[in-house]
């Protein structure tokens, strides 16, 4: 890391054994004498140390010798002979022949710091080319630049000078004047000798000598393995207690650590964190994380007075702390909650935002931490307010951060806490606004020079969207609905990630409301659902995935009640707007019916379930539209597909494949699709579906059969039959018996659908239907009341009096349609065309009461006929229920015989379209009966 400002940079001396000795016995020096403020004795009294004893007698010489001084004015470097008197007073002349002239003095009791090297304000000095060593005595009004001519007595003057300077004992800068460089020492073994002397006066009762210690150790342990070493294994709980306040100080003896000593503490900590060893760098963080320094951490970060350099210390090491091994991170976060605050409060701070730096890896971090569990420990931390501010923050980087972290805040589970968090989003997000921050995550999806920052606050929305009420939603409906047009130029970005996000949030607002549904279609006139069919098309499976989202929220939407005002598109029209727009086909495609479709095919990968439920989710709401979006689908192959897509192992696709089926023939213009879906073979896979584990799975596989085998007479009976044939009635009166309430409704529908057909109800009674039917027991639920409608229906149907239900299976017989008002010359006509034919083994049905209630009984008993007899009159012609019959038997193929009822009668009108080239046996009067009844039962046979 970056050394804190409060401690000085390296220094490099070129000496080293001697130095090195020095400097540990100096250290001993120290540690063994305090300075003045040190430890009272028992007695009461303090005890004297060397300074104070040379007070106490008179003023005597201390140190002397040669030294070169740079001018004050005149910038040159002349010799000059100085004195170190016992009170501090330094002194310096010139030697002329055998006299001393005094040139000025130095009161070392007002040095502010002595300085070895280039270093601090010196490093911009010019130091003499033949300088053995050099150092510099710092005065608050001037700073002195002297050179001695070794380090030796550069080594000495500097011990001595800081013996007798009282005021420099008040400054912890003064510890890295005498600092050995690394290139002091031989091996590895004095380093840690030095190492372990630092930690002995790290435990000293004196204030003066642990900074002195303190200093030393982050000098070395951010360039030094060893050095770490020995001091995570011998120093962590004494740096960690140096870090409390002094009211908490525990064992340490007064006086009490100051502020600028617990920042020298972090900072030593911080170079405990460093290294290259990874294993060896999070098992110290962890060391020092059991000793539990948060509170600590937190109270200086919150600290009124704090100097800036104090604050930063004990950012970086709170920093520091939470970076590293995820694991050990995710167990620190979790048991102690002060991390988060110690991170909310630098993200907040003044200081922070003043150090670019460090806001910049405090933001980073956020974002790095925020995820899974953890977001809760950051809303619960009030990181929500810091975050929202940054994002008008200069540095684009600090900005991405922020966002980002903002980004995963709005992510989670579909829960309370996930909608709580988007709420203080969003309501965050509204306070700026009112401040003049208006709507920024909407303006940094326009700042092109930030990517990043365009994809990470297209992913806000995202999550936002995704996790706020319909009602949170609508309170800041402003706000989705400026972001549309930018999201919209996102999805042009040449970045998957740019286009995943920005089609995911679009995606997320159509879930909500029509207006937002409408306003995106409306978009560009239509650009935002060209450009969503282009990456159905071509795109990335990852980006087609939240394009089948965003197209299927968009086909879905409120039912407008018929005849109700529209002020825009309602669902229908969308679902027309969206398929004018061309989304059917490469959903079709995303199915499996690429090549055909012309769409990218689907990767093989995890994604190929998920994308497949989508795509069947869209086209399902597609579908939903009317009979315009059904026929799209069947004309792009999709029943093909979803036939296909019956035998799949997943069962959601099996389940979703039925259910668009089921769409499909459930919309005007249903029966020939009926038609194409049988041919396609679907019924070969409905057996599995009604006999699946899942409730829901046989739900739509009932609700398939219900709508393919229709409602009315127009459907196919041969579609009935099939599903008879397919021996699929048992398994419908198994589903009625043991399935939920929702799979009976569908299974008795189905039940009375396929009753409709005359043909079929020989096997149905062969099958017992009627038997089971009424053992099915009432109930008063209201979807119970709609099985036992559906039941009463299929049995009213089985014991009506048709050919299916009277006579035996595979009979022949021929349907007699008339009109009730001839109902004397039919039932003449009825009673010989019964004798003649029963000679041959031929029946004859009629229905006792025709007319439009009863017509689809005719209807049904035509469909396996051996022939019709129609009696002809003019209360025929003008019969709508005949004139459906007829056509029925002439679109049936079934061989139809005119027989004249009324006297004088010829065809005309729709008779004569459809009779006119057949003959017409004349039967109105018995003698015309008798004489006609062998030709009519000829042509009926023929």
């Amino acid at each position: 890391p970056t050394p804190p400002v409060s401690l000085p940079s390296p220094i490099h001396l070129p000496e080293g054994k001697g130095a090195l000795r020095w400097f540990a016995g100096g250290l001993v020096y120290i540690s063994c004498s305090p300075a003045p403020g040190g430890k009272k004795r028992e007695g009461g009294g303090r005890k004297t140390s060397s300074f104070e004893a040379g007070m106490a007698s008179a003023v005597h010489l201390a140190h002397h010798g040669r030294l070169r001084k740079r001018g004050h004015n005149v910038k040159n470097w002349k010799t000059r002979y100085f004195q170190l008197m016992s009170d501090g007073t330094l002194t310096y002349s010139e030697l002329e022949g055998n006299a001393i002239v005094l040139r000025g003095s130095i009161n070392m009791n007002e040095c502010d710091a002595l300085m070895r090297g280039n270093q601090d304000r010196a490093s911009t000095m010019k130091w003499p080319a033949d300088a053995v060593q050099c150092f510099a005595i710092q005065l608050r009004s001037r700073t002195f630049f002297l050179v001695a001519e070794n380090v030796s007595f550069a080594m000495t003057w500097l011990r001595v000078l800081r013996e007798y300077s009282t005021n420099l004992q008040q400054y912890l800068t003064m510890s890295m004047s005498m600092m050995p460089d690394f290139t002091e020492f031989e091996n590895e073994d004095d380093l840690e000798k030095c190492t372990d002397v630092l930690i002995q006066n790290l435990n000293s009762d004196n204030n003066w000598a642990v900074s002195e210690a303190a200093s030393g150790l982050y000098f070395y342990a951010q360039r030094s393995e060893v050095c770490r070493k020995e001091t995570d294994e011998k120093a962590v709980e004494r740096l960690v207690q140096l870090t409390r306040p002094s009211g908490d100080a525990g064992t340490l003896q007064p006086p009490h650590p100051s502020l600028s000593l617990r920042a020298h503490a972090c900072a030593v900590l911080s170079a405990l964190c460093t290294g290259q060893d990874s294993v060896a760098v999070d098992n110290r963080k962890r060391h020092i994380c059991d000793r539990r320094p948060w509170s600590f951490l937190v109270l200086m970060l919150q600290q009124e007075g704090a100097t800036a350099t104090e604050f930063s210390n004990a950012a970086q090491l709170t920093l520091l702390l939470m970076g590293g091994d995820d694991e050990r991170v995710g167990e620190l976060l979790q048991q102690e909650p002060l991390t988060i605050r110690a991170l909310v409060t630098i993200l907040a701070s003044d200081v922070a935002k003043q150090s670019g730096t460090l806001l910049h890896d405090a933001v980073a971090l956020a974002r790095q931490l925020c995820v899974r569990e953890r977001k809760v420990l950051f809303a619960e931390g009030n990181a929500i307010e810091p975050l929202m501010a940054l994002l008008r923050h200069p540095n684009p980087h600090i900005v991405r951060y922020a966002v980002g972290t903002l980004r995963n805040l709005a992510c989670g589970g579909f829960d309370e806490v996930t909608a709580q968090r988007a709420c203080q989003i969003l309501s965050n997000g509204r306070a700026h606004e009112q401040r003049g921050n208006a709507s920024v995550l909407v303006e940094l999806l326009s700042t092109t020079q930030l990517p990043d920052a365009q994809r990470d606050a297209a992913g806000a929305l995202w999550n936002l969207s995704a996790h706020v009420t319909p009602a949170t939603f609508m309170e800041h409906y402003d706000l989705f609905s400026k972001a549309i047009g930018p999201l919209v130029e996102l999805l042009k970005s040449a970045s998957m990630d740019v286009q995943l996000a920005a089609a995911g949030a679009l995606g997320n607002f159509a879930r909500h409301c029509d207006n937002i549904r409408n306003d995106i279609i409306d978009k560009g006139t239509g650009e935002a659902v060209a450009l969503l069919v282009d990456h159905l098309t071509r795109g990335k499976d990852v980006v087609r995935l939240e394009v089948a989202r965003a197209i299927n929220n968009l086909a879905d939407g409120e039912v407008v009640e018929p005849g109700a005002r529209v002020d825009r598109m309602d669902r229908p029209q969308r679902a027309t707007a969206l398929i004018r727009a061309g989304a059917v086909r490469p959903l079709v495609g995303l199915l499996g019916n690429s090549e055909a479709t012309g769409t990218r095919p689907v990767e093989q990968g995890e994604l190929v379930s998920i994308l497949r439920s989508m795509a069947l989710d869209a086209l399902l709401n597609l579908a939903w539209g009317g009979d315009v979006p059904s026929d799209t689908i069947v004309t792009a192959g999709g029943v093909e597909v979803l036939v296909a897509l019956l035998k799949d192992r997943e069962e959601g696709i099996k389940r979703r494949a039925a259910q668009l089926l089921r769409n499909l023939a459930a919309h005007k213009g249903r029966e020939e699709r009926a038609k194409i879906i049988v041919q396609a073979k679907a019924l070969d896979f409905m057996g599995p579906l009604l006999q699946s584990v899942h409730d829901e799975t046989r739900v739509q596989g009932c609700a398939a059969l219900r709508n393919l085998s229709g409602g009315s007479e127009s459907t196919d009976p041969a579609i009935r039959e099939e599903i008879v044939h397919k021996g699929l009635l048992p398994l419908l009166l198994k589903v009625l018996e043991n399935s939920s309430n929702r799979a009976r409704v569908q299974a008795a529908h189905a039940l009375a659908n396929i009753a409709l057909s005359d043909c079929v109800r020989p096997a149905l009674h062969e099958a017992d239907v009627p038997r089971i039917l009424k053992q099915i027991k009432a109930d008063t639920h209201q979807q119970q009341r709609d099985i036992n409608s559906a039941i009463q229906l299929c049995l009213q149907r089985l014991a009506e009096d048709t050919p299916g239900n009277k006579f035996p299976k595979d009979s022949k017989y021929v349907v007699l349609v008339y009109d009730v008002k001839n109902l004397d010359e039919v039932q003449r006509l009825r009673l010989r065309l019964t004798e003649l034919l029963k000679a041959r083994d031929v029946l004859l049905w009629a229905n006792d009461s025709p007319g439009p209630e009863s017509s689809y009984k005719t209807i049904g008993s035509i469909d396996k006929a051996h022939a019709v007899v129609v009696c002809c009159s003019n209360q025929v012609l003008n019969s709508r229920p005949c004139k459906t019959e007829v056509t029925h038997a002439k679109n049936r193929g079934r061989r139809v015989v005119a027989v004249q009822v009324q006297p004088g009668f010829s065809f005309s009108g729709w008779l004569g379209v459809m009779l006119a080239i057949q003959p017409l046996h004349a039967a109105s009067t018995p003698d015309e009966l008798t004489a006609s009844a062998d030709a009519i039962v000829k042509e009926i046979l023929s």
